[in-house]
């Protein structure tokens, strides 16, 4: 049999010895001589427009920003360019490629990205900014001190701020010098109430040992009863095939293990830190199940140690908990953890007022300033009813998203910005404008070379922010280990994964989307392109057959001058121009690029005036819903890459928020139903029937509608982990809260019902099976049914304060757990 082009390619690779001068170290060299830095680097996410009193406030309160509406970074677009229209599609007719392509918009990218050169090269681009910033307003407030000016976060002759000697010390900078440089792990000596500080070593072998569990054999696989040959318990459901995604509730067949912010705190504002505190904590509920029982219950307390994640001079400031994993027999948390750090200010002109003095501890002429930090914590517990702490990775800013890879790494990203630049007097000072991460106390600043620039200064009053990747290897159980890093100029919106590529994307107007290679825990800078409009969710991404498939919807706007005439007290007209900035289209488009982002096809002009509610991407077709009064479920054909095409549009009242693949030839929808104009009444279920894509059609619909004093809606709407969607066991669980307002004596009460309903799919019509829950006292976080999952024969509704179990087949409530 004749060799394939890449068997021989391979062959030549493996037989041929590299020449010296093709060596990548040697490459590496030549590149740095002959190429300047600034060609080099093609990263083109933009910064964030903060200003630098809003970036420590970002940080605080755990938010991040974007500013819509920025311009196209790459200069590859033509302003004049279109996208291909539309063209419907019939079973017999062939794309014509080159009509497809005609106008198409062409990105081409470099083969490789790179970093800072230094941190000098990240510092000067944050001062030249703040300087900018400073200027402007020293110019137009006319500040008489430094202090003065340091209140409004400004630079009064090249002066940041004066500390006294009462400030803290800022902590030891560990600074990697080389690319090569690892982060080290050391053991955790977290505080949680109730797991052992020490270390957890594991006795099991580590994958890939003799004696080592496979990868299908543990973690979020799905547990598959060998004697009946059936699915024995519920998963998180993952877009990509091994692709491992997080959520609240995690089982394993043996414990439910639930994770939640228990919001039984009061509000208080304390002026001495400037932040709010809640009395929120974080708490994780397990309980041992057996034949739809419960058979041991436990609830631990989840804490982190804020010095790890911040260094000295930090105080912990509160803390949230967003996903889970059960994983290679360890229960792994994701959070977030914020500190403050006092800073003390001369004030040698006495230019602090009555209201600062108010706010601030004056002593000897000096006032107090705060700057806050954010960090993502993944502590890592030994699975069971008897967790223990094993360890905790820290990486600085607001956490976005996570994946965990086929090969056993987690990919953890957050959105990182500096801290207001008056705390920052030189380049030295790491710790207010560089990223850390690592395990445990070994946490280091991200070294030079990781940290991807922008290629272009930042404007007046701009504060760099950056998304921070960084990779943990997870095959040892009972341990975990940073692997690598990198930070990329810009916030990032949505992300997708598959097995070997995340997907960051970021923009409103246009999405510029990057493609990282992810391998053993190694995060490398691939490619990056740009499509027109904005992205709603993963869901709306796909690779595919060598190529990355996105749904977008683009609002186009224009300038123009409208006139008004008013009267005077005369009643003489005058006639004024005013400028209106004004959108007069919306559609939605579909791309088609290659693994350099380059678009290959493309799609435009279809939803008119709607946008995207979901999407679904099944193999070389795309299910897209748009919304505006109607449902339009599009068909779209993707088997040639260069023609999208649409098929079938089918209209249907109200939309679908989420769509999955029940069965084949079966699709389900879920989302809000809504009368013929458009106004939302409920909730509802649709089963689409899409064995012919160019015949789409409804099976059923199941509607659950509001009343006149009732309103019902349901989590699921905005977070489809919500949903049980179980097409092995014909179940689909709906979360459901119901309020109700009662007339008592001409006055009107507000009640809640908090209920999971359960339904099958029989005869082509959804069939209500049953609920459980009820009525609530009062509405709480605590007291709503957020999940569900299913172990064997049982379903068991969950929220923070009990767990719920029942008869799959009855729906009749087995057993009962308060925590």
């Amino acid at each position: 049999m004749s060799k394939t082009n890449d068997e021989r390619i391979k062959e030549m690779l493996t037989n041929e010895p590299v020449p010296q001068e093709l060596k990548p170290e040697n490459i590496k060299i030549m590149l740095d001589e002959k190429v300047s830095a600034k060609k080099r680097r093609n990263i083109k996410k933009t910064a964030a427009r903060i200003t630098a009193g809003a970036a420590a406030c970002a940080v605080i309160c755990g938010s991040t920003a974007y500013i819509a509406g920025q311009k196209d970074l790459f200069n590859k677009r033509n302003d004049n360019s279109t996208v291909t229209d539309i063209k419907r599609k019939d079973k017999n007719s062939k794309p014509n490629a080159s009509d497809s392509n005609e106008n198409m918009v062409i990105n081409t990218q470099a083969a490789y990205m790179s970093g800072a050169a230094g941190y000098e090269d990240v510092y000067k681009l944050y001062k030249d900014a703040e300087k900018k910033y400073s200027e402007k307003w020293i110019n137009d407030k006319k500040y008489t001190s430094k202090a003065e000016a340091a209140i409004d976060g400004a630079i009064y002759d090249d002066f940041v701020m004066n500390e006294t000697a009462e400030a803290p010390a800022e902590a030891p900078v560990e600074v990697p010098t080389t690319p090569e440089a690892e982060i080290q792990r050391e053991p955790s000596n977290g505080n949680d109430n109730n797991i052992s500080e020490e270390p957890v070593q594991s006795s099991e072998p580590a994958y890939g040992q003799p004696g080592g569990a496979s990868m299908e054999e543990t973690g979020d696989q799905p547990d598959v009863d060998s004697d009946e040959n059936e699915v024995g318990h519920s998963e998180t459901y993952n877009q990509e095939e091994g692709v491992l995604e997080a959520d609240i509730v995690k089982t394993d067949g043996e414990y439910i293990y639930y994770l939640y912010n228990n919001d039984e705190g009061s509000l208080e504002y304390d002026l001495g830190l400037s932040s709010y505190y809640n009395g929120m904590t974080a708490k994780l509920n397990i309980a041992g199940v057996e034949d739809g029982k419960f058979t041991s219950s436990r609830t631990i307390d989840i804490s982190v140690a804020s010095d790890y994640a911040f260094g000295d001079g930090y105080t912990n400031t509160g803390m949230y908990v967003s996903d889970m994993y059960l994983y290679n027999d360890m229960i792994l948390v994701v959070g977030t953890v914020s500190g403050e750090a006092q800073r003390t200010v001369r004030d040698d002109a006495g230019a602090v007022d009555g209201l600062l003095k108010d706010l601030r501890i004056i002593e000897d002429d000096s006032y107090v300033m705060y700057s806050g930090k954010s960090a993502v914590f993944v502590s890592a517990y030994t699975a069971g009813d008897d967790p223990q702490l094993i360890d905790t990775y820290y990486q600085e800013g607001n956490y976005d998203d996570v994946r965990i890879s086929p090969d056993g790494y987690m990919y953890l990203i957050s959105d990182y910005t500096t801290q207001e630049l008056k705390y920052i007097d030189n380049e030295e000072q790491l710790d207010g404008y560089i990223p850390k991460c690592g395990v445990g106390s070994g946490s280091v600043f991200l070294p030079p070379e990781d940290i991807l620039m922008p290629d272009k200064e930042l404007e007046e009053g701009e504060t760099f922010s950056c998304t921070v990747i960084g990779s943990i290897d997870l095959n040892n159980s009972g341990e975990i280990t940073a692997v690598d890093s990198k930070a990329l100029a810009g916030y990032t919106g949505e992300i997708y994964s598959s097995a070997n590529n995340l997907y960051t994307t970021v923009g409103w107007d246009d999405t510029e989307i990057t493609r990282i290679a992810i391998s053993e825990g190694n995060i490398t800078p691939a490619a990056n392109g740009n499509v027109e409009g904005r992205v709603k969710d993963q869901f709306s991404m796909s690779e595919y057959g060598g190529y990355f498939r996105i749904a977008t919807t683009k609002d186009t706007y224009e300038d123009r001058t409208e006139e008004y005439t008013y009267y005077d007290e005369n009643n003489v007209p005058h006639t004024e121009s005013y400028a209106v900035h004004s959108r007069t289209k919306r559609d939605n488009r579909v791309y088609v690029l290659d693994m350099d982002m380059n678009i290959v096809g493309s799609l435009a002009d279809f939803g008119i005036d709607e946008e995207i509610k979901s999407v679904n991407f099944s193999g070389d077709t795309a299910y897209v819903v748009t919304y505006e009064q109607t449902d339009p479920l599009f068909a779209i054909d993707l088997s040639d890459p260069a023609a999208p095409a649409i098929m079938d549009e089918f209209k249907i009242l109200g939309y679908s928020t989420y769509m999955q693949q029940w069965q084949d030839g079966m699709l389900l929808g879920f989302g809000i139903s809504a009368d013929e104009d458009g106004i939302e009444q409920g909730i509802k279920l649709t089963m689409f029937d899409n064995s012919d894509p160019y015949n789409l059609d409804a099976l059923d619909t199941y509607e659950m509608n509001s009343g006149d004093d009732e309103w019902i809606n349901s989590v699921a709407v905005w977070e489809r982990k919500a949903l049980l969607i179980a097409p092995e066991k014909n179940l689909i669980g709906v979360p459901i809260l119901k309020e109700s307002w009662n007339d008592m004596d001409y006055e009107s009460t507000l009640s809640f019902e908090s209920s999971y309903v359960f339904f099958a799919f029989e005869d082509g019509k959804f069939v209500y099976r049953g609920e459980i829950g009820g009525q609530i006292p009062e509405y709480s976080e605590n007291d709503v049914l957020y999940r569900s999952v299913y172990v064997g024969d049982h379903v068991y509704a969950l929220c923070g304060n009990k767990f719920i179990a029942a008869d799959i087949n009855t729906m009749e409530v087995t057993d009962e757990i308060i925590f």
